[in-house]
């Protein structure tokens, strides 16, 4: 048998050869389309974006099974204290938590994103366990890269308690910088100095449309050029659409309690158990506020609204969908 089965090959070895050289052929030709189509579907229409509105919803994004979790942190909107509920649920629930710590490089090139993804992944081999990962970074899409993508969480603030928290982070440091005993003296102020700052329109609280600023927007947006433009209408309907597909849970800080509810329901490989932790914790006053500060008056406040147009917009679409996403966690018992 096995004599006459070498007579066959023999006998048709060229109606086999061009059997496998067509085969290759296809399979070489389905690769390419396929890229292709990734491509193209990568490639963003910004003209026509601004035409889409993208509506908020219950639906549960989470993958099937994600191989990781994402945290990109935005600054002074919490971070300090889900990076330590992280760290502290990893130790309870058998996963690793990894913080970066780069906190300037958030904008990043094609090449960068390529590389940052491929050392993700990289390091995710690594570990036997579910690995969750935090950096101050713009929103990266992993399937561009022909990886599944991650669980994505994050927080929003209220963009004028945000600006303003900034604004005397700022300050302090500067002061600290020129006398280091000047803390007290910053810490201790009544006075509205960041609203005074923005109603006098002095360089360092003006902004401008048009103009590039760290917003965000951004974070959900991407690091296009484009999603730096402060109130451009394609960067918010980007991040919405990001936001609303990509996100399974965006959180409000100002509902912190509500929003890790809804965390722990949505990613529960992961989150499980973390509103208990927060409550045992008291992280509230565990991790304190490093500089309290005076809230901006009304008037300032009316100034920036009309300045950070775009990012309350976004704030107030993660609020709708926090709040449709915590009616669907009290109406079901199991979230599909």
């Amino acid at each position: 048998m096995q004599v006459r089965g070498w007579d066959f090959l023999r006998a048709n070895k060229r109606p086999l050869i061009f059997l496998f050289l067509l085969t290759k052929f296809m399979f070489i030709l389905f690769c390419v389309l396929s890229l292709k189509t990734l491509d193209s579907i990568n490639r963003f229409d910004w003209d026509a974006t601004r035409r889409i509105d993208s509506e908020p919803s219950a639906l549960n994004r989470t993958p099937n099974h994600p191989l990781m979790l994402i945290y990109n942190r935005i600054p002074r909107s919490g971070g300090t204290t889900l990076k330590s509920l992280l760290t502290e649920l990893g130790h309870i629930r058998g996963f690793i938590h990894r913080s970066s710590k780069e906190l300037d490089y958030r904008q990043l090139t094609y090449e960068e994103e390529k590389m940052f993804v491929h050392d993700l992944m990289s390091e995710k081999k690594l570990f036997f366990f579910p690995f969750s990962f935090d950096r101050t970074i713009y929103y990266i899409n992993f399937t561009r890269f022909r990886v599944y993508r991650p669980a994505y969480i994050n927080f929003l603030r209220d963009p004028a308690a945000r600006a303003a928290s900034l604004f005397y982070s700022q300050q302090m440091s500067n002061q600290l910088l020129a006398d280091p005993d000047s803390r007290v003296m910053l810490k201790d102020s009544v006075q509205d100095v960041f609203g005074e700052c923005v109603l006098h329109g002095l360089p360092e609280c003006k902004f401008q449309d048009g103009q590039s600023y760290e917003t965000a927007v951004a974070y959900f947006c991407g690091s296009d050029p484009e999603c730096l433009i402060l109130n451009s209408r394609a960067a918010l309907q980007r991040a919405k659409r990001v936001l609303e597909t990509e996100y399974s849970v965006v959180g409000i800080l100002e509902l912190m309690k509500e929003s890790l509810k809804v965390m722990e329901a949505y990613v529960p490989k992961y989150l499980t158990g973390i509103l208990a932790l927060y409550k045992h914790q008291d992280v509230t006053e565990k991790v304190k506020k490093s500089l309290p500060h005076p809230e901006p008056s009304l008037r300032a406040l009316k100034v920036l609204k009309r300045q950070f147009r775009s990012d309350y917009e976004l704030y107030e679409f993660a609020l709708q969908r926090l709040m449709l996403q915590l009616k669907s966690v009290q109406g079901n018992s199991t979230l599909k």
